[in-house]
């Protein structure tokens, strides 16, 4: 009998009427509750690395650097430029950034001097950006420096005259900032010598090109530079002795250990150098002579300095070249190259230019 009323009374319940309260409001049935409670933990502190690294750099955007480097890969301009601008602020921000992220940083940056629709404010934003990195020593540059010259001489060879021009201010600034690593490349030498021949205009003026060619010629006027492949020794057949100490074993302190001829396009600097090769030097003078007897004919006198610095150079290229008795024509040939300059040392409007003709007789000699 209590298990009947049991029952009922569960049956019933769902008919029950609900007695009301004065002042309270019932929900309505047929609206849905989207009110969500949770639990939250507030820390009294910021969160803090364990490894004791420092913190993400972030662009005022707050982009890090490598969604920058991924956004100088796409297709708009506008995108390129704004990336640009962020990748600047970081690295300057935090320069220790540079060394630590250079294998991303050289294929992002340098595949942007070949751009054609790149206007010259982001040219004037690149080509701080590459100051930038050019400030890391050579040895941690020389594992990327392929692959970053790779880059700069596609642009030199470029058909647009604006890629042209800023791949030659970049180049001008390795050949400044990285002498050794440019020197101990033989596709520098090669693309630079190419481009002289090809008389490939571009929007730099005749001073700035001088200074180019002189840069160029500066990285192989070193002591470093000159490698003889005669070495005159003296015997004396009495006490067995020699004249001077020969070294076969080259010095390995300060030899790269990231280079590897077999990985790499460079000969040890062996081909590449001027006072290595007779016959690099006589290409470079039968580029060359064109090139300065052109300018020395305009007569312009605020170039003189240019041109006097650029004929000693080669002059001592010449003077400093150990290994002459390689080619048994060497003084014909360097003649012949240099006929250009004998040319225009004769134009009756030279006389006045003394310190030009002086330079060139000298370079004669």
């Amino acid at each position: 009998r209590m298990g009947s009323k049991k029952k009922k009374a569960q049956k019933n319940a769902a008919f029950k009427k609900t007695k009301l309260k004065v002042g309270k409001v019932l929900k309505k049935t047929n609206t849905t509750d989207s009110t969500v409670e949770s639990r939250k933990v507030v820390l009294l502190t910021q969160l803090e690395e364990q490894s004791g690294s420092s913190t993400a750099v972030y662009s005022y955007r707050g982009l890090s650097l490598d969604n920058l480097c991924s956004q100088l890969g796409h297709y708009s301009k506008s995108v390129r430029k704004n990336a640009i601008v962020g990748a600047k602020q970081i690295l300057t921000s935090a320069p220790n950034l540079i060394e630590a992220h250079l294998r991303t940083i050289i294929p992002a940056f340098a595949r942007l001097i070949s751009m054609t629709d790149t206007d010259a404010a982001t040219h004037a934003q690149l080509k701080s950006l590459l100051e930038l990195v050019c400030t890391v020593p050579p040895m941690s540059m020389s594992p990327h420096f392929p692959l970053f010259v790779a880059h700069i001489l596609r642009g030199l060879t470029h058909s647009h005259e604006s890629v042209r021009s800023f791949a030659l201010t970049v180049i001008h600034l390795l050949l400044d900032t990285y002498p050794s690593l440019c020197r101990d490349n033989t596709d520098i030498f090669q693309t630079i010598l190419h481009f002289i021949n090809s008389n490939r205009k571009t929007s730099h003026s005749t001073r700035v090109l001088l200074d180019f060619v002189t840069s160029f010629l500066k990285i192989y006027d070193s002591d470093s530079a000159v490698v003889s492949y005669c070495v005159e020794v003296r015997l004396n057949t009495e006490d067995g002795t020699l004249s001077k100490r020969i070294d076969m074993c080259p010095a390995t302190k300060h030899m790269d250990p990231f280079h590897f001829p077999v990985l790499t396009t460079s000969a040890a600097g062996a081909s590449s150098s001027l006072f290595t090769s007779p016959e690099t030097l006589l290409s470079l003078t039968q580029a060359l002579s064109p090139l300065v007897a052109r300018v020395a004919m305009e007569n312009d006198r605020n170039l003189s300095e240019h041109l006097v610095r650029l004929l000693s150079l080669m002059k001592r290229g010449v003077e400093r070249q150990p290994n002459k008795f390689m080619l048994v024509d060497f003084d014909e040939r360097y003649a012949k190259a240099c006929d250009p300059l004998l040319k225009a040392a004769k134009i009756p409007s030279m006389k006045d230019n003394k310190k030009v003709l002086a330079a060139i007789a000298t370079l004669l000699q």
